[in-house]
């Protein structure tokens, strides 16, 4: 997952003029959310 996501990141960054239509199935992926969550900071506010 987190691959998919860096991946993801790497060629928004060099492709300036790309446009994502499908990252739906990245962003709601329930293990990628839960990976994201245990990574966060505890004392992290939202937001922040």
């Amino acid at each position: 997952m987190a691959t998919d996501l860096t991946r993801i990141g790497e060629k928004a960054l060099k492709e300036k003029e790309l446009v994502f239509t499908t990252l739906y199935h990245h962003i709601c992926d329930v293990d990628n959310l839960r990976a994201c969550y245990d990574a966060l900071e505890a004392k992290k506010a939202t937001g922040r």
